[in-house]
């Protein structure tokens, strides 16, 4: 049946956490590149930049963000999202309550 919660103990955040401060700047960069090469709302193939982190999508919202989804649990999931303005890199995670956002890398505004 699957996962039915994804909150702060679930591996991918687990995973999203441990990800170094060096992969975590190469995926702050990568993702803006993204962001400013294409427009719109849609999701996409996952580029390869991302496959590492084994995601089952990413989707760009606008100029404004980019979600790589890690985990799915019903109706809600994890996902690690890169602010395009700053390039800080969070891990979204839950829902309800138990809902949490957390900041693994800070960008270019820290």
């Amino acid at each position: 049946m699957g996962d039915v919660t994804c909150d702060s103990d679930h591996g991918s955040v687990i995973s999203a956490k441990s990800l170094s401060d060096e992969r975590l700047a190469t995926l702050s960069l990568d993702s803006k590149n993204l962001l400013s090469a294409e427009r719109g709302v849609h999701s996409s193939p996952v580029p390869a930049e991302f496959s590492d982190l084994e995601p089952i999508y990413v989707k760009r919202f606008a100029d404004d963000f980019l979600d790589i989804k890690l985990a799915g649990c019903f109706d809600h999931g994890v996902f690690v999202r890169v602010y395009a303005q700053s390039g800080r890199v969070t891990v979204i995670y839950g829902e309800g309550p138990t809902w949490g956002e957390e900041i693994l890398w800070a960008g270019d505004s820290s």
